[in-house]
């Protein structure tokens, strides 16, 4: 959940192009890297940049951690995930005679964001259902393991706290952007 691949599409849509030199939009910059610029800008790690080994497509968010770390259960703080968005727009308004910062993203941009939230909300709604049903089928055993029914209770426990927190997200993300409605499904 790291990493992703990327590649461009024609600007017909129809084909994937993975050519490096390509610049469609005649910018006189290369589209590709264009786009590796725009993750690099969000803290993106991109695997053009290695050394041994170069993955051109591949970009990964480590939060400072290697591989390694990662796989063995390090975790970054919260705040140290937020990715920071230069297209948004800041707007200073005068509240009572104190200045609010407040960030409008586009109204196109918030619900792209909201549909990959509400994606990944989906598929922690789906986990707490297997934990759920692990815990049942484990609890209905005559030698039942307590130590498995905690450690399903728990997981299903983190992944409702993450549901929420990406809820929250929606919400704040569905602020930015002017939008007054909250989407039921994402609480």
């Amino acid at each position: 959940g790291l990493a992703l691949d990327f590649a461009l599409y024609t600007p017909d849509g129809k084909q994937v192009v993975w050519d490096m030199n390509t610049d469609f939009n005649k910018n006189h910059k290369k589209d590709w890297m264009e786009v590796v610029q725009m993750f690099k800008a969000r803290g993106f790690e991109w695997g053009g940049d290695w050394r041994s080994f170069k993955d051109y497509p591949h970009v990964q968010m480590t939060f400072g951690f290697s591989i390694a770390q990662l796989k063995a259960g390090k975790r970054p703080s919260r705040p140290t995930m937020v990715v920071k968005v230069p297209e948004l727009t800041k707007v200073v308004a005068s509240v009572t005679d104190k200045k609010k910062e407040e960030y409008m993203i586009p109204v196109a941009k918030a619900d792209k964001i909201i549909a990959l939230i509400q994606a990944e909300w989906k598929e922690k709604d789906e986990q707490i259902k297997q934990y759920q049903k692990m815990w049942q089928e484990e609890n209905a055993k005559p030698d039942k393991c307590q130590q498995k029914l905690d450690e399903y209770h728990r997981a299903a426990e983190a992944l409702r706290k993450d549901k929420k927190e990406l809820g929250e997200l929606a919400d704040e993300v569905r602020k930015a952007s002017g939008r007054k409605e909250v989407n039921i499904l994402l609480r």
